[in-house]
């Protein structure tokens, strides 16, 4: 009997061995839990030159994403080209568990015998370099604050003066500027009054591509006519909408992590939502050095 235990132990361990060195999908792995989105940390993921690491130690390239679920990576370090697949699974409606599976391709057999005797400089730099991640993730998140309001109503509009552009998302915040002030620019020639606070209306947003079409609007007084300019449009009866909302204190140009909380927030109570978000800007950037007073209304509608 004892001597059938010891046989099925022993098989049990050469089958581990094998799995470990030979089997396995990866060589080492590193998790963590983020009080965020997946969004915002998918995000911070694609946005390498962020970490704390010198361009000219890596050369990172991305091989294959889910949008906000996973990414693939390849980091060429030296004499080693490491291949880091990242999952993302919200946990609830505000908290990310992040899990990354490291191979080292060309060592891999190598390391994994390095591991096992716990000789491993591999494990270490992940470690670190995992490590140094969630560092910057956390420093970034305290830069601003997300309030999810749960269902509400998109507010209405009887007329409007908007220009349209399309962008990829890290170039969000510098076409608000820009349309700022060639709207206001467009007021105060005209004699035009605003009725009301900026806001950006995203006809269309490629979440895979990380690109966004939208209008870029000022509420005006209602006239007969409006001046004609090659850029500015002119819409009425911009109707309400029922939505999500969220309240984004922090700067405009990370206003787009309250989108990704309302998505998480929707996936976690199983609603039906448009990815049209809408944002309203309360505060001249101009007139607060506290970036955490900035103050944005965003609203993702609901599907009908």
């Amino acid at each position: 009997m004892i001597k059938k235990i010891a046989i099925s132990m022993i098989s049990l361990l050469i089958l581990g061995l094998f799995w470990f060195l030979f089997i396995k999908t990866y060589d080492y792995q590193i998790s963590f839990s983020a009080k965020t989105a997946p969004g915002t940390i998918y995000s911070r993921i694609i946005d390498f030159d962020r970490w704390d690491i010198t361009k000219s130690e890596i050369n990172i390239k991305i091989i294959g994403k889910t949008a906000f679920k996973s990414l693939d990576q390849t980091i060429n370090l030296k004499d080693s080209t490491y291949q880091f697949h990242w999952e993302l699974k919200p946990l609830n409606d505000s908290i990310t568990r992040v899990k990354v599976n490291i191979l080292d391709k060309q060592h891999s057999l190598k390391q994994r015998l390095l591991i096992l005797i716990g000789q491993s400089n591999f494990t270490k730099n992940s470690i670190k370099r995992i490590a140094d991640f969630k560092l910057a993730l956390e420093r970034h998140l305290e830069t601003f604050r997300i309030e999810v309001l749960g269902k509400s109503k998109r507010p209405a509009y009887q007329s409007i003066i908007y220009v349209n552009f399309s962008i990829d998302l890290a170039g969000k915040a510098g076409k608000m500027a820009e349309n700022i002030f060639y709207l206001t620019q467009y007021m105060e020639i005209h004699g035009i009054n605003k009725t009301g606070n900026p806001f950006m209306n995203i006809k269309h947003l490629d979440i895979q591509a990380n690109t966004l079409e939208a209008e870029f609007c000022f509420p005006v007084e209602s006239l007969k006519s409006y001046p004609l300019d090659a850029k500015v449009k002119v819409k009425n009866n911009l109707v309400e909408q029922i939505a999500l909302k969220a309240i984004f204190h922090g700067n405009y140009r990370y206003s787009d992590r309250a989108w990704f909380a309302l998505i998480n927030y929707a996936e976690a109570h199983q609603l039906a939502i448009e990815h049209k978000p809408f944002e309203i800007y309360f505060d001249d950037p101009h007139n607060y050095s506290d970036e955490l007073k900035w103050k944005a209304e965003v609203y993702l509608p609901l599907k009908n």
